[in-house]
């Protein structure tokens, strides 16, 4: 059993990012005696947005986030020595992405190493947990390997979710170093089966510390709101690879075929004034609410109080979703394109699955479908929906087992 735990994030408990992550704090907090966060994109002037249990110590890291990381760490990493981490045979864009990450990974592990010594924190026993399976997990398994050069009982872990996984979400299609992160990391934790898959297809002789540890939402109750009016809420940013765009041609078509029918949009970004138009092109202002950003409270507080049809998620591109899960949880149906790892928990049981390509007039009959089921095939999508969730996604089920492998030597 290891009695503390070192948490890598992007920016929990600040700003917005990982909020998934706050469901997590609430079982890890049970196992470790000190639970030490160190945000990377977070500093010392910003004001924590979310509120930590009483045996967890955070230390905001300061990476730079301006353009500016570019040039810095890719110079640093340049000029960083590590034969662990070396470039040979790379181009020379991935060279730059590959001294970007070993630069930044060794700022981040500089800087908690400081601190360790700094605030005398009890790393004596330790697992190190890294949020991310990038640059994060470098410093993660670098970390293990300097403090197990001190007497250290200590080791190190990282999850993956979408980008951090599959390169070709990246520009280059290249993510540096996940090999060598799979060498020196003690396991590998993806969010879903698909990205387990995906990383050890690529990766087979380190197959036996590649598993899946799902993500998962709290049981909040069950929305018991049905109203004649068929409800669409889509829940995510507005940008490119989320649709939005597309599913606003969508419900438009949708719109002129049947006239009890209403889309509630949560989110924003950059492609908020396209939808915009459309929406105001196609004449459809009257059927739509865009609610804009929510914090995620104020999405659930939503769930449990107003009627929902349908969850819709149109992603290009996906891990598995936790605002599907969040909708699940309620008993809320699922429209979701099969991408990443989101027919893992999506299937026409507790909805409708969709091919990855879609164009507005094949989506609309999809929307057109759903909407004219029976009612009694509606209320079993509605129960299959929640049984599904709390097989697969209930923070209860899904975070226990996760505090077991935290906690196993």
């Amino acid at each position: 059993m290891y009695k503390s735990l070192l948490i890598i994030t992007c920016e929990y408990p600040y700003i917005t990012g990982e909020p998934f992550l706050e469901n997590e704090m609430l079982y890890l907090k049970q196992r470790f005696d000190n639970i030490y966060v160190f945000p990377i994109n977070a500093s010392p002037r910003n004001v924590p947005t979310r509120t930590v249990p009483e045996n967890v110590k955070v230390y905001p890291v300061g990476c730079v986030w301006s353009k500016l990381r570019y040039p810095i760490y890719a110079l640093k990493g340049l000029f960083t020595y590590n034969k662990k981490l070396t470039t040979k045979g790379l181009s020379l864009k991935q060279k730059i992405s590959a001294w970007y990450a070993r630069g930044r990974s060794a700022y981040i592990h500089n800087f908690i190493m400081n601190t360790i010594r700094r605030e005398k924190l009890d790393v004596s026993s330790v697992c190190i947990y890294s949020y991310w399976f990038t640059d994060q997990a470098i410093a993660a398994w670098r970390l293990k390997e300097t403090l197990q050069s001190t007497g250290c009982k200590t080791k190190a872990i990282a999850r993956g979710h979408r980008y951090d996984i599959y390169a070709s979400v990246n520009a280059m299609n290249y993510l540096p170093f996940q090999q060598n992160n799979l060498e020196y990391l003690d396991g590998f934790y993806a969010c879903s089966d698909d990205g387990r898959n995906y990383i050890a297809g690529k990766y087979s002789p380190y197959k036996e510390k590649i598993h899946t540890a799902r993500l998962g939402t709290m049981d909040r109750g069950i929305n018991s709101f049905i109203g004649e009016e068929k409800v669409f809420l889509t829940c995510s940013s507005l940008k490119p690879i989320k649709r939005i765009s597309l599913f606003a041609k969508a419900f438009a078509n949708l719109c002129k075929r049947v006239s009890n029918c209403r889309w509630v949009c949560i989110g924003d970004g950059v492609m908020e004034d396209e939808i915009r138009e459309i929406i105001r092109i196609e004449g459809i202002d009257d059927c739509v609410q865009m609610l804009g950003r929510l914090t995620n409270q104020q999405v659930l507080e939503y769930y449990s109080t107003h009627p929902i049809t349908y969850f819709c998620n149109i992603s290009s591109t996906e891990g598995v979703p936790v605002s599907i899960m969040e909708a699940m949880s309620f008993g809320i149906p699922i429209i979701a394109t099969d991408v990443g790892g989101s027919g893992e928990i999506v299937s026409d049981q507790v909805g409708k699955l969709l091919p990855a390509e879609l164009t507005p007039e094949t989506l609309a009959d999809y929307l057109y479908e759903e909407m004219t089921l029976s009612n009694e095939d509606y209320l079993q999508k509605r129960r299959n929906a929640r049984l599904v969730w709390e097989e697969k996604s209930s923070a209860d089920n899904v975070y226990k087992q996760w505090c077991d492998i935290l906690t196993r030597e």
